[in-house]
């Protein structure tokens, strides 16, 4: 039980919604038919991967992980806007997040 209320009350969680969302994008790229834009966002996902793995499996300083943390949610803001302009995926705004 307190293992819950610490994850809730944590830095963590956050962390686990940007992967999240990671995930969501990438299942949706996964089905993608256009192979040029596939190609394109998966490189994108691609150079986000290690960011986030690093966010959950290390210790970060606050402004280290803020900066990191800021890094991956724009980055993920901006693929999912060329998704919706390509293909009008719905997204959610960043207050979601």
């Amino acid at each position: 039980m307190f293992e819950w209320i610490r994850f809730f009350f944590s830095r963590r969680k956050e962390v686990y919604m940007l992967r999240k969302e990671y995930d969501k994008i990438r299942e949706h790229m996964d089905k993608e038919e256009d192979s040029q834009k596939k190609i394109a966002m998966m490189r994108m996902l691609d150079q986000l991967e290690p960011n986030i793995a690093t966010l959950e499996e290390q210790r970060l300083s606050g402004g280290d992980a803020r900066r990191l943390k800021l890094y991956v949610r724009s980055s993920l803001l901006r693929i999912k806007g060329e998704l919706k302009k390509k293909s009008g995926i719905n997204v959610r705004r960043p207050s979601d997040l």
